[in-house]
């Protein structure tokens, strides 16, 4: 049984939420709560792991969306040069026309 608040099931929508578990998936779900949470799951999410353990996924996630790499790393006071997610990418557009 999972030990994650209930109110983080709907975050979880596209896998068995029983079978998550706290500390073996705990970038997966620190991922999933930055992404599609409130701030009430931010909250809930801030009492299950360290502001340290949140900030290290936030830095480090390639799957986070630019507009909430953005959002957690004001809220939490994280250089965007940190954040991978905010950096330029490596391989550039080309426009053919």
């Amino acid at each position: 049984m999972s030990s994650l608040p209930l109110s983080f099931k709907k975050l979880f929508w596209d896998i068995d939420f029983s079978t998550l578990e706290k500390d073996k998936n705990k970038e997966f779900i620190i991922e999933r709560v930055l992404e599609f949470g409130d701030i009430g799951d931010f909250e809930a999410l801030k009492k299950l792991y360290s502001l340290e353990d949140i900030k290290n996924v936030l830095k480090n996630s390639r799957n986070l969306s630019f507009k909430s790499a953005n959002f957690y790393a004001l809220i939490l006071k994280v250089p965007r040069k940190e954040v991978l997610c905010l950096r330029k990418p490596l391989i550039q557009r080309q426009d053919r026309f």
